[in-house]
């Protein structure tokens, strides 16, 4: 009776408590504390955690050795049963464990329920990955690496939906880097030239999750890279989420004003409403020389100049799918999703270009008053 009595208040013992017990005076207490807390596995991770700090040096040497063996019980527990419900979850169960990948994507995409969507998504195919990203990042580089390679030998035009949404998480997502000397982040590809090939705008346009993660990658490579091949891709991809990464782009006072005029374009090219057309209107004030002597897309011979406020009334023009002829510009502007050279936008002199704007202003007063 006083055995099972020991035995019962034994197995209702906390893990803080039995973490206790492995500084016991008996050797057989503290080995089945030790077992105890190994068959608790998530449970127990915290308390021995800790207890690698304990002042009792054998309650300290005992946690640090069962710490890693309790670790990856508990991740193999994570994973497993992130994969056993249908669809799979990043939700933590009790006693279990944030999963280290799911945390650098909420680092990097938050996590409400847009975020967990898009990262249960694009993984579901690929479990293989999903673990190594959970357990062995220095494997992970190779694989992705080589996943990467594999796409690009079997040709873009024939990626799957899937193997689009791996590719932007891996381009999106940020790992520490190997070299513990120098704590950094990177990405495990990059993703710029690949995003300039066409085929996967038009994936992209039509997979919910695919825009999520390239609205997402798009707002690390603004601050990671913004150039005009990034507008370029802006402009190609039309993902309405991104107009304000170039909106905010243009109105950035560090960047130059021929990088700020295309912005402006880039905008222009995404959104194709009145109620985004408006948020243009207060360039079309900025005299901001952008290039001087540039030859007209009309007539080659005849040079001219680009202001911001030029490039504002062009990007108006192709927002709201106005005819550039109509108000003054020398040639039509080029046809597809990328952002045209900036002397599409140039003026021979002022009295043509300040005729234009007048033009303009009287249209906006039929068709956008307050």
């Amino acid at each position: 009776m006083e055995f099972a009595l020991s035995l019962f208040l034994w197995i209702l013992s906390t893990p803080d408590q039995l973490v206790l017990e492995l500084g016991a005076n008996s050797f057989r207490q503290r080995e089945a504390a030790e077992v105890q807390l190994l068959r608790m596995r998530g449970f127990a991770l915290q308390a021995v955690k800790k207890g690698r700090n304990n002042e009792n040096a054998e309650i300290a040497g005992r946690c640090q050795s069962i710490y890693p063996k309790l670790y990856r019980f508990t991740l193999d527990d994570r994973i497993g049963y992130a994969f056993e419900q249908d669809p799979p979850t990043w939700k933590t169960p009790k006693g279990g464990l944030e999963l280290p990948g799911i945390e650098l994507w909420k680092k990097s995409l938050g996590s409400g329920a847009e975020s967990e969507k898009a990262y249960l998504e694009c993984l579901k195919d690929h479990k293989d990955l999903f673990i190594l990203l959970e357990k062995d990042l220095i494997a992970l580089i190779s694989a992705v690496e080589e996943f990467d390679r594999a796409i690009y030998k079997k040709g873009y035009e024939k990626m799957t939906p899937s193997e689009l949404n791996l590719l932007l998480l891996f381009g999106t997502i940020k790992i520490p880097s190997e070299d513990k000397l120098i704590p950094t982040e990177r990405n495990l590809i990059e993703l710029f030239s690949t995003l300039e090939y066409e085929k996967i705008a038009q994936l992209v346009q039509e997979s919910e999750t695919a825009q999520t993660l390239f609205t997402q990658w798009a707002k690390s490579a603004r601050e990671k890279n913004a150039n005009r091949s990034f507008l370029d891709i802006l402009s190609l991809y039309r993902v309405k989420a991104t107009a304000q990464i170039a909106l905010d782009m243009a109105q950035d006072a560090a960047l130059t004003p021929r990088l700020r005029a295309e912005s402006l374009i880039a905008f222009g090219s995404i959104v194709d409403e009145k109620k985004h057309a408006v948020q243009l209107l207060k360039f079309l004030e900025d005299e901001t020389q952008v290039m001087k002597g540039v030859p007209l897309p009309g007539n080659v011979r005849q040079n001219g100049d680009v202001q911001v406020r030029d490039i504002a009334l062009g990007a108006l023009i192709r927002c709201l799918k106005l005819e550039p002829d109509d108000f003054g510009f020398e040639g039509a502007f080029p046809v597809g999703g990328r952002i045209p050279q900036l002397n599409y936008y140039a003026f021979p002199n002022d009295a043509t270009r300040n005729a234009a704007h007048a033009q303009f202003q009287k249209w906006r007063a039929k068709n956008l008053a307050p």
